[in-house]
């Protein structure tokens, strides 16, 4: 076994067993101590030592560089599905980093980019305003690059004076004062504009109508995507296509 190899290995040991252990204790921390566990300076080093691991073990291996089988089986599977799910694990982890406060950090100090990872924005009927209230703490606030104005909110019900079935706020995007956009955000039916997704999460008829919505960046979640996609079809490929290519392979050097 090579030096690097060793090393790889090390790594892979040290990261599983730390992350076992991160996982108990988060298991009684309750659900927000344990999410600020999960995106707090040392796990963020925790993933970035997954990453490189996963990039030494595809340079250490030449077996994940290559076809199983040989040539005569890449129509059956292309490439190697070992590869694949190590692809997907780094494309996973960088989505994860590229979502998380730290990935936002690097972010604005790497391209001024301020972004907002999550936070509550209350809009006024009628009014329109970019202040996002974030999360955890909601004191602080932050400037969205463009406005949305509630033009209207809508409680349906099934029946008059029956339970409430849906709660709709019609809402306008607004750059530099002029509507480039109009939607509709109800529960379960969010809007992405922007770079962020809107989701409906309370609301105030008391007076002047009022509604609340949650409001979550979408950093990160293109290669998060695309991770799990590789996730599925690399574990598809090595479970389930991998008999079939063994079979050919050995099929083609029995004939040949």
């Amino acid at each position: 076994m090579s030096l690097l190899q060793k090393i790889t290995l090390g790594i892979a040991h040290v990261v599983t067993a730390l992350l076992v252990v991160f996982c108990l204790i988060g298991a009684f921390l309750g659900t927000e101590r344990a999410a600020r566990l999960f995106v707090s300076a040392p796990m963020s080093l925790l993933w970035a030592g997954a990453a490189v691991g996963v990039v030494l073990a595809v340079a250490a291996w030449p077996g994940l560089r290559r076809s199983p089988g040989g040539p005569q089986t890449r129509f059956i599977a292309f490439g190697n599905p070992l590869l694949v799910l190590h692809l997907s694990l780094l494309l996973i982890l960088v989505g994860a980093f590229l979502g998380s406060e730290a990935g936002l950090r690097a972010r604005q100090m790497l391209l001024h980019d301020g972004k907002v990872r999550r936070g509550l924005m209350v809009l006024t009927q009628g009014h329109a305003q970019s202040r996002v209230l974030c999360e955890p703490v909601l004191h602080e606030t932050a400037l969205l690059p463009f406005e949305l104005r509630l033009d209207a909110f809508v409680i349906e019900c099934y029946e008059p004076g029956g339970p409430a079935k849906s709660y709709i706020s019609h809402v306008s995007v607004l750059r530099e004062g002029r509507v480039v956009t109009t939607a509709d955000i109800s529960v379960n039916h969010p809007f992405h504009y922007g770079g962020y997704y809107f989701y409906q999460y309370s609301y105030d008829v008391q007076g002047e109508p009022q509604s609340v919505l949650m409001v979550g960046s979408d950093a990160g979640l293109a290669p998060l995507q695309v991770g799990l996609v590789l996730l599925a079809a690399g574990t598809f490929m090595h479970f389930w296509l991998g008999p079939v290519r063994m079979w050919v392979a050995n099929r083609y050097r029995r004939e040949s």
